[in-house]
């Protein structure tokens, strides 16, 4: 289990397995197939920090709402902070976390680990460039 010190709590993070964990990634690639650039980037930069990575997802998730896709990046949130928990609790969006920032700030989280692999293995970019020719 995955954990990080978002503002005053603690969130912790299982990653999602099986046939959710494909959904989860079926959906993501749906949204992230505009920002193949951006992951690439990300790919390459082996020495990225948390920071980085964070500050990419903000970037990407930014694009993706400006392209109006915010239905998809919604349900991703969602499903991600549903196997989130906070100081020992369940995650209760509007509680814990409260404000958008620390949505945004849990939910980079919780996707670092969900597909950190993917990135790391470069397998993520090589889907969405496959998908990206076919579109």
């Amino acid at each position: 289990m995955a954990e990080k010190r978002i503002g005053k709590h603690v969130y912790k993070f299982d990653e999602i397995c099986g046939w959710d964990a494909f959904d989860l990634a079926d959906l993501a690639v749906e949204i992230l197939v505009p920002f193949a650039d951006i992951i690439e980037s990300m790919v390459k930069n082996d020495k990225a920090s948390a920071p980085e990575g964070e500050a990419a997802f903000v970037r990407a998730f930014s694009l993706a709402i400006r392209n109006r896709n915010t239905p998809a990046i919604r349900q991703i949130m969602e499903r991600l902070l549903a196997d989130c928990r906070v100081d020992g609790e369940p995650v209760v969006v509007g509680v814990k976390p409260a404000t958008l920032d620390e949505i945004i700030a849990v939910s980079a989280f919780a996707a670092e680990v969900q597909f950190s692999r993917f990135f790391a293995a470069g397998a993520l970019n090589k889907v969405l460039q496959q998908v990206g020719k076919a579109s």
